[in-house]
């Protein structure tokens, strides 16, 4: 009884299995076709922008120019030249190892030749100061000078007064300089006309002069604009206004003239030619007269072959010094120092690097899908992270012609010149991104937007209200167009397309192409490039 009743129980439970089983392939089925015929359209319209193809990767910056300096007799060092940062030339001295007297030669020439590169700087300074200009505004006049004929270094051209200008210089006690300040203002009565005049104190004397009525008193300097009815020698009455109170000049002063600025050379040499005559006036920053260079000019010449004497002694002295002379090999910056005076070396011990900082590069590995997009000349984008939003430029410069082969991949190396180099150091991490092709103000599509029949770009510009009356009419719903230029994520529209057109696609293909389609190729490079081991955009 029990064994008929399992039984039962188990009978009963396979058919309600089977029941649930039919009933759910028939409500996934029926559900699949409803999904179907209710497959959803996406709506898009056809847009005006920029698109662009480039490839992208992340590097360093690196020299064009770049050697490691080693020794190549061991001992011990005498003198090192150079310090981390330094600029040096190709064969200049880096270190001396020691060698006794040969060594002292050597620096004694080393000197001499600092002196005659520092006469051919001063020679080089003085062609800049063959133009005499005049400091400030006024009336110059002149002093006994000419045309063609010579003047000593510092000599005076001629003097130059502000007439605009006039001051009185007044005696006051100690008690008032001491609360007295330059800039601070003045009233100045002309005891003829009773008539006041505002000034200011330019100038207040450190020592004390004796006045005629007896006691001590502080010049006080006190310019006053002339607007035409101030003459030299017009009596005044100074009183200086402090922040604390008012003080009186302890005499009445005349008016003057204001003391002149001299027009001087800062060399020697013949007067060429006077641009003013005596009276004449100037402004501030007018041409006065040129010296001739003729003279200098000759004296350069003499110098930079005295320059070259002196370094090809050295040279001579730098040949004889071979075993002991550490040269740079190559023009550039110190950017790494390893050995220090004093100290003992073997052969091979490593001295400094120098490298070319001013001839920067970068290199970009380049899957062998994308190396024949590149050319010499295509333009390049750098950024990097240590200065945000700044965006330097370069340009092919090479392309490797073989490529590096890594887990059955090859890459080839494209050197990217770089035009634009401040701040940047080497070994700084940049990201690059070369624009293989731009264009701008075209035709744009989502590539979801386009389906590919045989050779043919077909897009779909109407639909019905179901899939299946959609695809009955599909040809009278879609469309052949030509397109262009295309990335991961647009098309360019070349023709069969206007802006503001409407196309349509299906949401379901589309995630089904993003989730199980991987297409080669380069795409839309959008804000910074990712750091993808030369990622096709």
């Amino acid at each position: 009884m029990k064994r008929k009743k399992a039984l039962k129980i188990v009978s009963l439970a396979l058919v309600l299995m089977l029941l649930l089983g039919g009933g759910y392939r028939y409500y996934k089925s029926k559900n699949t076709v409803a999904a179907q015929n209710s497959m959803d359209f996406a709506e898009v319209k056809v847009t005006k922008g920029s698109i662009k193809k480039s490839i992208s990767d992340s590097s360093v910056v690196e020299s064009e120019k770049r050697q490691q300096v080693k020794f190549h007799k061991a001992g011990t060092i005498e003198r090192v030249y150079i310090e981390e940062g330094q600029k040096v030339n190709k064969g200049d001295i880096i270190l001396l190892l020691e060698s006794g007297s040969e060594n002292t030669s050597l620096e004694i020439s080393k000197k001499n030749l600092e002196i005659e590169e520092k006469k051919l700087k001063d020679l080089e300074s003085d062609l800049t100061n063959i133009k005499i200009y005049a400091e400030n505004e006024g009336v110059i006049t002149l002093a006994n000078v000419k045309e063609g004929e010579r003047i000593q270094e510092n000599g005076v051209i001629g003097t130059v007064i502000d007439k605009d200008e006039m001051e009185v210089i007044v005696p006051f006690n100690l008690k008032s300089v001491e609360d007295m300040r330059e800039g601070q203002k003045a009233s100045v009565l002309l005891t003829d006309t009773f008539e006041i005049i505002e000034g200011y104190v330019t100038k207040i004397s450190e020592s004390s002069t004796a006045l005629e009525g007896g006691g001590f008193a502080y010049s006080v300097t006190i310019a006053i604009e002339n607007k035409g009815g101030l003459s030299p020698g017009m009596t005044t009455q100074v009183t200086v206004h402090t922040d604390s109170r008012d003080y009186k000049a302890a005499e009445n002063v005349a008016v003057s003239e204001k003391e002149g600025e001299d027009v001087r050379t800062q060399i020697s040499g013949k007067i060429k030619a006077l641009y003013v005559e005596d009276g004449d006036h100037v402004e501030k920053g007018e041409l006065i007269a040129v010296i001739d260079d003729t003279d200098i000019l000759d004296d350069i010449e003499s110098q930079k072959i005295n320059v070259e004497q002196k370094q090809l002694d050295i040279n001579d002295k730098i040949e004889n010094l071979e075993d002991v002379a550490i040269t740079s090999p190559i023009t550039g910056t110190i950017i790494s120092l390893d050995v220090a005076d004093g100290d003992n070396v073997d052969m091979n011990d490593p001295v400094c690097v120098v490298a070319d900082t001013e001839d920067l590069k970068v290199v970009l590995p380049v899957d062998e899908l994308d190396v024949f997009n590149i050319s010499k000349e295509q333009g390049a984008i750098i950024t990097t992270d240590v200065f945000p939003g700044v965006e330097y430029r370069g340009k092919v410069e090479k392309i490797a012609m073989e490529g590096k082969s890594e887990n059955g991949v090859s890459t080839f190396d494209v050197t990217i010149a770089l035009s634009d180099v401040e701040n940047l150091k080497l070994g700084m991490s940049i990201d690059v991104e070369v624009i293989i092709e731009e264009k701008e103000n075209v035709l744009l599509l989502p590539v979801e937007a386009i389906r590919k029949r045989g050779k043919q770009s077909v897009v779909i510009t109407g639909i019905e209200d179901t899939l299946e009356e959609t695809m009955k009419n599909m040809k009278e719903n879609s469309k052949v167009i030509e397109t262009g230029l295309s990335t991961a994520n647009y098309v360019e529209v070349i023709n069969g397309l206007a802006e503001g057109d409407t196309v349509y696609y299906s949401k379901a293909i589309s995630q089904n192409r993003s989730d199980n389609m991987r297409m080669p190729g380069m795409g839309m490079s959008i804000g910074k490039p990712s750091k993808n081991g030369g990622k096709r955009n």
